[in-house]
């Protein structure tokens, strides 16, 4: 189970600390990092007593927390490892692909737009993805989505601004390509964006202020 999130979240860089978090998982152990990980997120604390039960068989209930917490608190959180960047910076992928999101600005959606009913603030940002791997690459490759005020946003497509999804194209090796994301978010200040890609590589990158 630890090591299915670990490699869900994209196998995040995470250093082992210097002595064991539970006392029957030593630190050369096959899973000691993955377990290590999943304690330092918060989505599991072990057992009372110090241990963490590495061959225990995982009940569904107790399965349906960890998922639970993973989603809150790695897909929609803020992760402290490499997957973290502020809004223009760079994320490489390590396949090569590399993506960069601007900083979200507040915008009004057009009469003909849609996905942003209920939400009472809707921004736009500028995605760049650039492609140093070697082949060619679609915009259709990444999945893009946000959240804002820790609640998932809600992606707006509105023609009439030009913002109506990836472009239909291909990037040759040594080329890039940007287009516009809109959301409607529920605090325009406080918006995170999360990139995934759905070729080879296994991993999501996150921006933020």
């Amino acid at each position: 189970m630890a090591a299915f999130l670990y490699r869900l979240a994209g196998s995040p860089s995470y250093r082992l600390p210097s002595t064991s978090r539970f006392r029957d998982v030593p630190l050369r152990s096959q899973f000691a990092k993955e377990i290590h990980w999943l304690a330092s997120t918060g989505i599991t604390t072990g057992w009372p007593d110090g241990t963490f039960r590495p061959v225990t068989p995982v009940t569904r209930e107790a399965m349906a927390a960890f998922l639970y917490r993973f989603w809150h608190k790695v897909l929609l959180g803020m992760p402290t490892d490499g997957g973290r960047r502020p809004y223009g910076g760079w994320f490489a992928f390590r396949s090569g692909l590399s993506v960069s999101v601007s900083a979200p600005q507040p915008y009004t959606p057009s009469s003909t737009a849609a996905g942003h009913e209920g939400y009472p603030a809707a921004v736009v940002t500028t995605v760049t993805l650039r492609n140093d791997t070697g082949g060619a690459i679609s915009p259709f490759d990444i999945w893009v989505s946000a959240d804002s005020a820790s609640q998932e946003a809600s992606e707006i497509f509105d023609m009439d601004r030009g913002i109506d999804g990836p472009p239909d194209i291909s990037i040759a090796p040594g080329s890039s390509a940007s287009w516009k994301v809109a959301f409607g978010v529920d605090d325009a200040r406080d918006v995170v964006v999360r990139i995934k890609v759905f070729t080879s590589d296994f991993g999501t990158a996150y921006f933020a202020s």
